[in-house]
């Protein structure tokens, strides 16, 4: 009785370097699968498949060199899968071998050519899924990185838009900063300091509120009291400090009280700090928090890189539309000053011989700049204040001083100013001495 053959045994095989690696199995023994790995021989039919590029089909294995020089796995075949009849066929792309597909029989009976053209048949379509599984690997990986991208640029472009309509407002682009930050980097918490001298102060927190209302009860963490947190390494060495878990880190574990609160408050697992830097120099840190162990992505961390680095120029722009603010203002103040001389000057020419008109522009032009309400202007006799020019006083008192001289009496502003010779200020009226003891002088003034 002739003995039926097993022919439904199959082994499909990828190719890496100089060694097959086995990806598919079918119909083989347990003792012949437990021995499926092995090394390239150049002799053997894998071998053969990768000099020819073609199909290599061995009648019996048993006779077959390898064989007979008992190669590990032509032995393996042979003894523990019984195998007699080999077919190896290449998978090829673009003219290399990629793999190989290899089936065989127990008994010693070739395969025909139609079945090793069926065989080629399979391979090529393996190939073709190999293809288009790697095809389709790139395209999603495209795609993340263009999602990621377009997330990163749409965050950007939020930011400077922020920037753009609050010139000179800091608090609202520290605020988009993080919120995108902690968006695009998967993190639970955010935080935004500003470095000063020794310390740092917060400036911008997104949390939980209990976390978040402890932090601005206490906004300043000063390095002098917590040596060897996250935040004095970044002072130290300005550069990332990135955390996997915060229980395992040396000032958890020496209970300093920011890293205590972090992780018993807030619940934080991993942390990362990054620098903000402005030509070395450190102006502040972004930490980024995590309530599970869960590592930042080194893609994540440039991306808070460069949230920090529009977080700089955000300072540095506020820096100087404050001081243009400020030049502005000088130069506005400096303008209507000598404005106001110009017009007093002028006034002198054309009146040289009137003090009434000089006074009255005196003291108009002095009030207006001074942003007082009103004004006086007298003169000293050596006993007595006269009062000679008045703007916009109540006409009451007005009347009071241009009927009545005011004695120089120490107590009252002027007679302070003929004793020490100069200006007197006094912030409250009704507070000062003069008119508690209600000196009628300073009485109507009030």
């Amino acid at each position: 009785m002739r003995r039926r053959s097993r022919a439904g045994s199959k082994l499909a095989k990828a190719r890496e370097g100089d060694d097959f690696r086995t990806v598919a199995m079918h119909g083989a023994s347990q003792a012949l699968v437990d021995a499926r790995l092995h090394k390239l021989r150049h002799n053997t039919a894998l071998g053969r498949t990768i000099q020819t590029k073609d199909a290599v089909q061995i009648e019996d294995i048993a006779a077959d060199q390898a064989y007979t020089e008992r190669d590990p796995w032509r032995v393996a075949s042979v003894e523990l899968g019984g195998v007699r009849t080999l077919l190896s066929v290449p998978l090829l792309k673009d003219s290399e071998v990629i793999g190989a597909i290899s089936i065989y029989r127990d008994v010693v009976r070739p395969f025909t050519d139609k079945q090793i053209e069926l065989v080629k048949n399979f391979a090529a379509q393996a190939v073709i899924a190999i293809e288009n599984t790697r095809l389709l690997n790139e395209l999603r990986q495209r795609t993340a990185d263009l999602t990621e991208s377009l997330e990163q640029q749409t965050a950007t472009s939020e930011v400077l838009k922020v920037i753009s309509s609050s010139p000179g407002e800091l608090e609202p682009v520290f605020n988009a900063l993080l919120a995108n930050a902690i968006r695009i980097c998967e993190a639970t918490y955010g935080i935004l300091l500003l470095f000063e001298g020794n310390s740092f102060r917060a400036v911008a927190v997104q949390s939980r509120e209990s976390y978040k209302e402890l932090l601005q009860r206490n906004p300043v963490i000063d390095l002098r009291d917590n040596p060897g947190i996250p935040l004095d390494r970044i002072a130290k060495n300005k550069q990332v400090v990135h955390i996997t878990d915060l229980r395992n880190d040396q000032s958890y574990i020496a209970k300093r009280d920011p890293i205590v609160r972090l992780v018993e408050v807030g619940g934080i697992r991993t942390h990362v700090g990054v620098p903000m830097l402005k030509e070395g120099e450190l102006i502040g840190s972004i930490n980024m928090y995590r309530q599970e162990v869960r590592p930042f992505t080194d893609k994540q961390i440039e991306l808070v890189k460069n949230f920090g680095a529009q977080a700089v120029i955000a300072i540095e722009n506020a820096r100087l539309l404050s001081e243009l603010r400020q030049r502005t203002t000088d130069l506005t103040e400096s303008l209507e000053q000598q404005t106001a001389t110009s017009q007093v000057l002028s006034i002198i020419s054309t009146s040289p011989a009137e003090l009434e008109p000089v006074f009255q522009a005196i003291l108009a032009n002095a009030t207006r700049l001074c942003e007082a309400k009103f004004g006086n202007l007298y003169l000293y006799d050596g006993r007595t204040f006269r009062t000679v020019a008045t703007h916009n006083g109540p006409a009451a008192y007005v009347e009071l001083r241009m009927r009545e001289p005011i004695a120089a009496h120490p107590m009252i502003p002027m007679g302070r100013a003929v004793l020490t010779k100069q200006p007197v200020h006094i912030p409250d009226a009704r507070a000062d001495p003069a008119y508690i003891e209600r000196f009628p002088g300073m009485v109507a003034l009030v």
